[in-house]
């Protein structure tokens, strides 16, 4: 298991606040069965294992206020450490490392006056070895303070910036996943533009030149209906390569969006992003494929900024009919489920909404579920092919397709 290096430092710093009381308990200096020897070294411990468990484990199903009571537990077992050695100041650095924790759960004001409320107490504790010695023991309490008051605002600072980058990354990943499909889109718009001329301008002059040349043949002699007869097969196959042109053209304008997915989670820091996507996803209408592509980065928004989830699946399915996205997360999903099932279909925001209007326009669908403390699944589908009326042979630009004429249709 990776573990950052500021957990390790952490570590570091834990073990040397209790160094000097495990020091003391070792060389005799005080008995262990002393009962402020049991208490210390029992706080110490589990302020450690506190620390491990919040700094490495996944606890983002649990509430903030399960957070917070995380929280009160390691003050509480940090300022018993403290009290019970108070004339160890280096013990204090167990409540440094509590506003480091801090800066992840309380607001500003709540830490504000949580860091004071610690550094009146260390400034007691103090009290009890010092006194009456109050400049001792006012440096100590408004060192100690200032020095809660750097690690907090630190952290805050560095939480910020993290936070800043991960967004910027999840921007530009959704600008060049919407500029690779835009390239689709354009690249599908050119091919049904070249269909479109070749069926509007030489097919329907071949029509004309055929219809021409039967009425060559049937009004000359023997040799002009040989010469003609011969013209009007040329033409023919002429008109039906235009034809076949035309098939395989609008047989390759469907929209790839696998590369667009694909690159919406190229390089997002985290969660760590499950991609199962099919080397080539075939949409019809580029509207659809647009309308997908938009719920993708709108899961995954929502996943980066309120999931908390240390894992992201981003899964793709295609069969002849439709295609379907399905995106989940292991955040901390719904936070109030009716009691009967513990799971109900998720709540609409705006950005649902939205989606779903966009998914109906092009005839798809959107489902969402959610569970406290295992996630939340969106799931979209859209017709894999295109709707009435886009296809070849269907009403182009509100013009009826061509009517079969004596010599051939166009």
């Amino acid at each position: 298991m990776h573990v950052p290096l500021e957990t390790l430092a952490g570590v570091g710093a834990w073990g040397v606040a209790g160094l000097p009381i495990v020091t003391d308990l070792v060389g005799g200096v005080v008995p262990l069965g002393e009962p402020r020897a049991i208490a210390a070294l029992s706080a110490w411990l589990a302020f450690g294992a506190m620390f491990l468990a919040v700094a490495t484990w996944s606890l983002a199903h649990l509430t903030y206020r399960t957070h917070r009571l995380l929280l009160a537990a390691q003050t509480a077992a940090a300022m018993v450490v403290v009290a019970s050695f108070p004339e160890h100041g280096i013990a204090a650095v167990l409540l440094i490392l509590t506003a480091v924790v801090a800066a992840h759960v309380l607001s500003d004001p709540v830490a504000l006056g949580w860091i004071v409320g610690q550094g009146v107490f260390l400034s007691l504790a103090v009290a009890t070895v010092a006194w009456p010695d109050g400049t001792v023991i006012a440096l100590q309490g408004a060192g100690y303070t200032a020095f809660m008051a750097f690690a907090y605002v630190t952290t805050r600072s560095g939480l910020r910036e993290a936070r800043s980058r991960a967004e910027l990354e999840r921007r530009n990943a959704e600008l060049h996943a919407t500029r690779t499909l835009l390239g689709e889109h354009q690249r599908a718009a050119e091919r049904l533009r070249i269909a479109r001329d070749l069926h509007d301008g030489i097919g329907h002059h071949l029509t004309a030149l055929i219809l021409n040349l039967d009425v060559a043949r049937r009004t000359e002699g023997d040799a002009s209906r040989e010469a003609t007869g011969r013209a009007e097969e040329l033409a023919r196959s002429l008109l039906q390569e235009v034809r076949a042109t035309v098939r395989t053209v609008r047989s390759d304008d469907d929209v790839d969006v696998s590369t667009a997915l694909r690159t919406l989670l190229t390089d997002l820091p985290e969660p760590e992003a499950v991609v199962a996507v099919p080397d080539r996803v075939r949409v019809a209408d580029p509207e659809a494929a647009h309308a997908l592509l938009r719920c993708a980065q709108e899961a995954v928004t929502n996943v980066v900024r309120h999931a908390d989830a240390r894992r992201l699946w981003l899964t793709v399915r295609q069969d002849e009919g439709r295609v379907e996205l399905e995106v989940r997360d292991d955040g901390v999903g719904a936070r109030e489920v009716p009691a009967a099932t513990g799971r109900r279909a998720a709540r609409d925001g705006t950005g649902l909404r939205g989606l779903r209007e966009r998914l109906d326009a092009v005839g798809g669908r959107l489902e969402t579920t959610s569970a406290p403390g295992r996630g939340f699944t969106l799931t979209a589908s859209v017709p894999a092919s295109a709707r009435a009326g886009t296809r070849a042979g269907a009403p182009v630009d509100g013009r009826p397709a061509a009517r079969p004429s004596a010599g051939g249709t166009a």
